[in-house]
């Protein structure tokens, strides 16, 4: 069954702010780390591509899981798509009578009558 246009629009822009986020963290943690080391672009071009790597399989995964060559888990770990849920049952309306009666409370039960 097909998300609806909202639900579609709302994850794929969760997924493509946390690719840019992945990208900058890693590419801003590359750089740290070579003004620490003194490799100027070795470290910040290593975060760039893990963060871009790691960041697209997210987006993937959340967008289009059927495409990665991996299986799902059976137990539904790591399942970002919503869950289906289930239809209330109706509950039965009480009869007129019990409405009207003061000793039954709300859900239709009558009190226990104290002697």
């Amino acid at each position: 069954m097909p998300l609806p246009a909202q639900d579609r629009g709302s994850r794929a822009l969760s997924a493509s702010l946390t690719w840019a986020a992945c990208l900058g963290l890693f590419a801003w943690g590359g750089f740290w780390l070579d003004g620490k080391v003194g490799t100027k672009p070795l470290f910040m071009l290593v975060g760039c591509a893990l963060g871009g790597i790691g960041g697209f399989i997210h987006f993937l995964a959340t967008l289009a899981p059927e495409v990665l060559p991996w299986k799902k888990r059976q137990d539904g770990a790591g399942d970002v798509r919503p869950k289906k849920l289930e239809k209330p049952e109706k509950l039965e309306k009480p009869k007129s009578s019990e409405t009207q009666d003061p000793r039954n409370l709300r859900d239709g039960r009558s009190q226990p009558e104290e002697p």
